[in-house]
């Protein structure tokens, strides 16, 4: 008798937290109306025209084109020579020796 009591308010119970299309599970939907001419401005690709602006010159710099050299560093050339390196990794194992004699 509890037993179906329970199952049955079980089942009224998902019944009805369940929502359904239709505003039973508390769904709203809205429409927006977009007029044309602002739908096809905001969704098209727009490109950007560049404006000049006037900036003034605040102070007038000294370009330098060329670096003075100061100090002369000589720079070593290495010639790599392929060189087979092998590495030699001794292990030592332990040896049992167990005689039955």
């Amino acid at each position: 008798m509890y037993a179906k009591l329970a199952l049955i308010s079980l089942v009224v119970a998902v019944v009805v937290a369940s929502p359904t299309p239709g505003g039973g599970g508390h769904h709203k939907h809205v429409t927006i109306h977009v007029p044309y001419k602002v739908h096809t401005i905001h969704h098209h690709h727009v490109s950007k025209v560049h404006v000049p602006v006037h900036v003034p010159v605040v102070k007038e710099v000294q370009v330098i084109k060329e670096v003075p050299v100061i100090q002369h560093v000589p720079v070593p050339v290495y010639k790599h020579v392929p060189f087979p390196v092998v590495k030699h990794v001794e292990v030592e194992k332990k040896v049992v020796l167990d005689y039955l004699g």
